[in-house]
């Protein structure tokens, strides 16, 4: 089975997340490392979403769209919290969630 940009961007996404903050460095080259990630996964599934490519979500009707936009609103919001949140856990728990929830909605049939 082949990758997609997007497969690639949510890979980079959560490898971002998943590097350990190194003792004594500064979290910001995490925190812009991370954003830089997200900015590029919710570019990816508005370009999936909008080629030829994103034809499946015509297929799937309505509710794939709802669900395309909440996701892409989770990824905005994210981008946000992840340079201003306090909680570098609980970050890298949200970027978690949004990499598979974005992950299964491209799947679904």
């Amino acid at each position: 089975m082949s990758s997609t940009p997007l497969d690639t961007a949510l890979s980079a996404l959560a490898a971002a997340a998943r590097t350990p903050l190194r003792e004594g460095a500064s979290a910001s080259s995490w925190r812009w490392s991370v954003r830089q990630q997200v900015t590029a996964v919710r570019a990816e599934l508005v370009q999936q979403s909008g080629s030829s490519g994103g034809a499946w979500i015509d297929a799937r009707g309505g509710d794939a769209f709802a669900e395309r936009n909440e996701l892409l609103a989770r990824l905005a919001e994210l981008g946000r919290s992840v340079l201003e949140d306090a909680d570098v856990d609980e970050v890298r728990a949200d970027v978690g969630h949004v990499v598979n929830d974005v992950a299964r909605h491209v799947q679904r049939p």
